[in-house]
């Protein structure tokens, strides 16, 4: 699975031997020296390997595993940063981890990272290797566009009540820091799976779809507006309408499920 791989492939980088010998010459250099400047630039260089348009990785980080500081990345503005409150960082001290799909401030759009411990053969820790994986992918799946069905809509919402994707009619990317409280979704972060009508996000009266993504612990939303559904016949409407958001939501479904193998 996609995952897997990601947990495996920044498991293989944080246990390349170069890299552990560059990491222990940083660690034993004074700061700012020309050995430890040295080691650095060797480092950023093999790390860079596996990042980029060509790469695997949007990016790649060196954490201190004590206090989550930036001590290295390809990307030579992150250092100096502190991580330490992010999952990634948490996790990724004890055991390779992926966190699931998140809003990055950084990058501003959704993200994933994985990341494993550094240990030496002493099984002394060095540091946290993180790797910020751009999905783009999912968003362009979720985010729908039908010339047919003027209100259609879906979108992911993760365990903390954020839009992971950008809402249809909302176009400002400010909603992705912004909290979500639907009925839809309450039902979904509780991991139930079904569909009901109710009130959207903007408060206007919706035939909603909901699943819950294990995988990527979200919630997929599809909804249509009610007024839209029943205009051709009102049973009839209504219907065809729920079979419709089934189907779609079963095709983002099988599709995210692509992303993740």
């Amino acid at each position: 699975w996609w995952v897997e791989e990601k947990r495996v492939h920044i498991t293989e980088i944080a246990r390349l031997r170069a890299n552990l010998e560059l990491i222990s010459l940083m660690r034993s250099a004074d700061e700012g020296s020309i050995p430890h400047q040295q080691a650095q630039q060797a480092l950023r260089q093999n790390l860079s390997a596996f990042t980029g348009f060509d790469g695997e990785f949007v990016q790649l980080l060196l954490l201190d595993p004590d206090t989550g500081k930036v001590i290295l990345s390809t990307d030579p503005e992150e250092e100096g940063k502190y991580k330490e409150i992010f999952p990634y960082f948490l996790k990724g001290r004890e055991r390779p981890f992926v966190q699931p799909p998140y809003f990055s401030p950084e990058l501003m759009g959704l993200a994933m990272a994985a990341a494993a411990p550094i240990r030496n053969t002493d099984g002394e820790m060095l540091a946290v290797l993180a790797g910020r994986l751009l999905i783009d992918e999912m968003t362009e799946i979720v985010v729908l566009s039908n010339e047919h069905r003027l209100s259609l809509d879906a979108f992911l919402v993760n365990t903390a009540n954020l839009f992971l994707t950008q809402p249809r009619f909302i176009s400002s990317e400010a909603v992705l820091r912004r909290g979500i409280y639907t009925e839809q979704v309450r039902r979904c972060l509780r991991h139930e799976n079904g569909s009901l009508l109710g009130e959207d996000y903007r408060g206007e009266s919706v035939i909603a779809v909901y699943r819950w993504l294990p995988d990527l612990e979200s919630c997929l939303i599809v909804k249509m507006d009610h007024a839209e559904a029943v205009a051709p016949e009102r049973r009839f409407g209504i219907s065809i309408a729920l079979f419709g958001l089934f189907a779609l939501i079963g095709a983002i479904f099988r599709c995210l499920r692509v992303i993740l193998r």
